[in-house]
């Protein structure tokens, strides 16, 4: 049989391609600047690790991911202190903020902004960028505090609240931040 052609291209991936034009945007108590990916990558606080979330369903997701060290990223900026916020702004809206004392936390692990997964560049769907904690033992956390879509990082110092709320009625219980 004769072959008819071979084509091949040495372009990178649509998610590569995508990627090279994201920015992440900082604002690190009123002090505003936008990071892209590659500079991430470059960045002396790069780091790989596995890490692992458990979704409210019970689904447990272990991978090796690679990004940059949330509180070395922040260090650089600032000094990041227990009581400060830390709120991430998805790009579809959603809202998540951490006290600084969460971040600052690195028994088990270290929280990173990830944006490669098992070696590939995370898509634009579900996001770029996403909080993960990874260590050498696999650190789990919950799903709702693995943020992804990250477009901004926001820090305020002295501004985290805790709270909890009661509820009664045919059920009673509380709910605290995280719930």
């Amino acid at each position: 049989k004769e072959l008819a052609s071979i084509s091949t291209s040495l372009a990178p991936s649509q998610a590569v391609s995508e990627a090279a034009s994201f920015t992440l945007d900082l604002d690190l108590n009123g002090m505003k600047t936008s990071i892209t990916l590659a500079d991430l990558e470059k960045d002396p606080a790069y780091l790989e690790g596995k890490g692992s979330y458990t979704t409210s369903a019970g689904t447990r997701y272990s991978n090796m991911y690679s990004g940059v060290s949330l509180s070395a990223l922040l260090g650089r900026y600032m000094n990041l202190s227990p009581e400060d916020s830390v709120s991430f702004l998805a790009t579809d809206g959603y809202e998540m903020t951490y006290p600084g004392s969460l971040i600052l936390d690195e028994a088990e692990g270290t929280w990173l902004l990830a944006f490669k997964m098992d070696g590939d560049y995370l898509p634009k769907n579900p996001s770029y960028i996403r909080t993960i904690k990874v260590g050498p033992k696999d650190p789990n956390i919950d799903g709702h505090l693995s943020v992804k879509m990250i477009k901004s990082v926001v820090v305020k110092q002295k501004g985290f609240k805790d709270f909890s709320l009661s509820y009664s009625g045919k059920m009673s219980g509380s709910m605290d931040r995280s719930t």
